[in-house]
């Protein structure tokens, strides 16, 4: 575990946190961080990120206003989904691709989803399932990203 306390001043929050977060989230918290271990773990980190998303000026009118989604379902299909993806749990049946499709993003709304997800990440874990974590959701941001480019 590791205690980590981060102390931001909101005017400097951006220029602190350019790589990693929007300067709107620069609420920090001290506390015992461990690595992502269990579904609770995998819960806070989905329910965090995307309170975040549901607060963010550029992608919430996507999530809400266009894709309508529908947090009650959606939120627990995510839960499904990380940990599939994490813990190699077989429950997650679905093919996200689709639906994202033919969404109108671009290349400033997957670096703010990015963004976003690593910031949670950090926030509140830290250890190899974080980090790979992190390198997930890269790694989907961009197969997203290129996909999108191919079928526009």
């Amino acid at each position: 575990m590791v205690a980590r306390t981060v102390i931001v001043n909101p005017q400097s929050a951006f220029a602190f946190l350019a790589s990693t977060t929007h300067p709107a989230y620069t609420t920090f918290v001290t506390e015992q961080q461990h690595d992502i271990t269990t579904q609770d773990d995998i819960k806070l980190l989905v329910d965090s990120f995307y309170e975040k998303v549901n607060r963010d000026p550029l992608l919430a009118p996507i999530f809400n206003n266009l894709a309508r989604v529908n947090w009650a379902e959606h939120l627990p299909t995510m839960y499904s989904f990380w940990s599939s993806l994490l813990f190699n749990d077989p429950t997650y049946k679905g093919q996200p691709w689709p639906k994202h499709a033919i969404l109108p993003v671009n290349l400033q709304h997957f670096e703010r989803w990015l963004s976003l997800f690593k910031h949670t990440v950090r926030e509140h874990f830290s250890g190899p399932k974080a980090i790979q974590a992190m390198n997930v959701a890269a790694s989907i941001a961009d197969t997203f990203q290129n996909r999108m480019q191919l079928v526009r």
